[in-house]
Parts: C-alpha cells; structure tokens; sequence
C-alpha cells in the first residue's frame, strides 16, 4: 500500500479529525500499558531507555499493552546501537592483546572487528528510528499530529490524577 501510513483512530480524535475523513469504528483498541519494563529486555541500557520512553508515552496515551513488543524492540535497537558506538582505541585494544599473552598486533585485528561492528550498527539505528517514528517520537511523525484542546472532562481528570470521575 503506497501513500503515509494511517493514524490510529485514538491519535485522529485528540486531533480534532483534521482531514474529516470517517473514522474507522471498528480499529481494535487495547489497554493502556502498564508501564513496566518487560522481563525480556535486557538489563542494562535497554531498560535505561524503557525508562525514559514510556512514561512519556504513557502520558500522551499513545503506550498500549499491544504496543509492549514494538516499545521493546525500539529500547533493544536503541541499546545495541549505542553499545556498538564506543569504539576503544587501537593502543586500549594492543594492550588487551599484550596483557592475554598475544602479538600486540592482534590489536590491530580487534580494532577492525570492532570497527566492523560499529559499521554494521547503522542497521540498528534505522531500526530503531522506524520504530520510534511507529511512536510519534520523532520530530518529523510528531509534525504530523495535531492535537485539539482537551476537554473540561479530560482537565478534570488530569486534576484527580487520572482516577476518572466517580
């Protein structure tokens, strides 16, 4: 299918429906997320970007429990691209060789695995913006949201603290 991709229905309405085109009535909505991290990122990295990405995206109540994988996957992405990214230098890499009983020129050859490795993490950096513009959490997806003003409800339950009207 060529063209942009649609917006959920849910983002369509806080937008005010700006092209009044129909809204699909039967999209299949879902639970808002909890918030946790999912046992199956990894510690470390992944989870620090958990960390910062669905609170915020909780708040625009864009996080789904059906969202939970493509989230994951963005955090894992994030992760291995920024791990990738710290290249040691070539005389850290020598001594390493030197110090495991090696010919200091395998230094050399840790280097370019290194080196290979950081070249091939590209791939996970477009993975990741992929799935972060999924999200709306890039400036050029976010452009394309407009949100409308909330309505006296939705102040109300920003003032209660998300607890609904009772």
């Amino acid at each position: 299918m060529q063209g942009r991709k649609p917006h959920p229905t849910a983002l369509k309405v806080l937008a005010g429906n700006p092209g009044k085109r129909a809204l699909n009535p039967a999209e299949p909505t879902a639970p808002a997320h909890s918030g946790r991290c999912p046992r199956w990122v990894p510690k470390g990295e992944a989870r620090v970007v958990w960390a910062r990405l669905a609170p915020a995206l909780l708040r625009a109540k864009v996080l789904t429990e059906l969202d939970e994988s493509a989230l994951g996957l963005t955090c894992c992405a994030i992760a291995d691209y920024l791990d990738a990214r710290q290249v040691p230098d070539l005389e850290t890499l020598t001594e390493i060789a030197r110090q495991a009983g090696e010919d200091p020129r395998r230094g050399a050859m840790l280097l370019e695995a290194v080196l290979a490795r950081a070249k091939g993490s590209t791939s996970q950096l477009r993975a990741a913006t992929a799935l972060l513009a999924e999200f709306g959490l890039t400036p050029s997806s976010r452009s394309r949201v407009k949100l409308s003003a909330p309505s006296a409800e939705d102040e109300l339950e920003l003032f209660l603290g998300g607890r609904g009207v009772a």
